[in-house]
């Protein structure tokens, strides 16, 4: 999966923890051409070709390892997702996959490293018994725990929310596992939680704020 800096370093914009960000100086660097959020604007109706032009595999097909992302509907008004792991990381989502009830994300972790923040898409282990291999893959509905250190996706199969597949994965010197999914076939007006597929007692903790 593509990995890389985000150029301009010191006027790179920095995603807050008060979960907003802001356009960076105009210096004048044709480095911002590169980077979506130089003159990322939260008010914009449409600024998809920045962030396609910097991780085109958002756009491929899956049968190209892409996310296949909707182009059409893509909006980054409201289409930012971001959780705060400490004062030197995030979890940042791009809205990909918009719907009715679901809103699917492809997710970035983002470091910072002096004056500089690296972007990286976040692979995490899917649903299974045993869980699949790490993976840059759509995040349905992602929430944060800070104080548990867990990130959770609930994937609905309708919009009452009553089948489905839910996942949450801890955060952990190595990274995050799986520690716990769910797929509910039937919908029987019956929420979650539904009885796990997989369960890893081993994978959690105390949260890693700065890793």
């Amino acid at each position: 999966m593509p990995t890389g800096d985000v150029p301009g370093e010191a006027d790179s914009v920095v995603p807050s923890a008060e979960g907003s960000a802001g356009p960076a100086a105009d210096d004048g660097s044709s480095d911002e051409a590169l980077d979506p959020f130089a003159t990322f604007d939260r008010d914009a109706l449409d600024q998809r070709a920045l962030w396609y032009e910097r991780w085109p595999a958002m756009t491929e097909s899956r049968d190209e390892g892409g996310l296949d992302c909707a182009p059409a509907d893509f909006r980054l008004g409201a289409a930012l997702w971001e959780a705060t792991l400490g004062d030197d990381r995030r979890i940042v989502g791009m809205l990909c996959q918009p719907g009715a009830y679901n809103f699917g994300f492809a997710l970035f972790d983002v470091r910072r490293d002096g004056e500089r923040w690296s972007w990286s898409p976040l692979e995490l282990p899917r649903c299974a018994d045993p869980p699949t291999v790490p993976q840059w893959d759509v995040v349905y509905l992602p929430t944060w725990d800070a104080d548990a250190g867990t990130l959770h996706a609930f994937a609905k199969a309708r919009g009452l929310g009553d089948c489905g597949q839910t996942e949450t994965w801890a955060l952990s010197d190595e990274g995050f596992c799986l520690s716990r999914c769910a797929i509910e076939h039937e919908c029987r007006e019956r929420l979650p939680p539904w009885e796990p597929l997989f369960v890893d007692p081993t994978c959690g903790g105390p949260p890693v704020l700065s890793p």
